[in-house]
């Protein structure tokens, strides 16, 4: 039976986490082997232990519409130093995916997944407020709670109270812990700027997210902020063209179209 680019995409997603499903298949006429974006996005989860989210994609054409706007939105607000939408990206590896292939149930509109690829929790969600339930569905009913506590390790806990501690080499040694590990500490550094700011104050903890965010921003061969979709990548305006410094530019993500259509 010939298999069709809807057909594979669709049997390389239900098959996504199938211990050894990791080849590859050319269609006719095509040079490049086509990956599956769930395929990527779990081989990032697990090298970096972190949770997924996968976003499920809408039957309705004018639903998707939405969902794109909406998610273009959310990635133009990261990649223009927007903070909550660049903690909320990096808190996850995102994946816009089928149902079918992330044990999906009826109503749900995103679903949360270990870094195994086994499911967590799901929620509807309403593309008109985006940020708002992706933040529910990571932080939600204790999970940054149980997230943060199995990841925090005793030198991130000494590391926070040196950023505290007002001394500048022990706030230079913490933050440079906390930078080199930051993809695997991301749930304890959220948990503990929560924290920090219980009282109105700002942490200092954003630096490391936004800088981690911008490093990502630089790195040309950087994973997809958001797997299953295909962005136009626009250099943004450089706000010191007089300066002559030879600069990689950062880039804005303008949506083109879903890989899982």
């Amino acid at each position: 039976m010939a298999l069709d680019r809807r057909d594979f995409l669709r049997q390389a997603g239900a098959a996504a986490f199938l211990i050894g499903f990791s080849s590859l298949r050319r269609l006719p006429g095509q040079d490049e082997p086509l990956r599956s974006p769930i395929l990527d996005a779990l081989g990032q989860m697990r090298r970096r232990r972190s949770h997924g989210v996968a976003i499920l994609l809408p039957e309705r054409p004018e639903d998707r519409e939405r969902l794109a706007g909406a998610l273009e939105a959310l990635v133009r607000r990261a990649d223009s130093d927007d903070y909550e939408a660049q903690e909320i990206l990096l808190e996850a590896v995102y994946v816009c995916a089928a149902p079918a292939a992330v044990d999906a149930r009826p109503g749900e509109g995103a679903v949360l997944l270990d870094f195994s690829g086994k499911r967590v929790a799901g929620i509807p969600l309403d593309p008109d407020a985006l940020a708002a339930g992706i933040r529910g569905l990571l932080h939600g009913e204790g999970r940054l709670e149980a997230r943060a506590k199995a990841v925090l390790t005793p030198e991130a806990r000494d590391a926070f109270r040196g950023i505290r501690s007002g001394d500048a080499e022990e706030q230079q040694r913490s933050y440079a812990l906390l930078h080199d590990s930051f993809d695997s500490l991301v749930p304890a550094i959220v948990a503990e700027r929560i924290r920090e700011e219980s009282d109105g104050t700002l942490s200092p903890l954003r630096a490391l997210a936004r800088r981690a965010f911008l490093l990502r921003s630089f790195t040309p061969d950087a994973p997809e902020v958001v797997h299953g979709v295909v962005w136009k990548k626009e250099d943004l305006p450089d706000p010191c063209p007089p300066c002559g410094m030879a600069l990689v530019p950062r880039v804005s993500r303008k949506f083109l179209r879903f890989l899982t259509e």
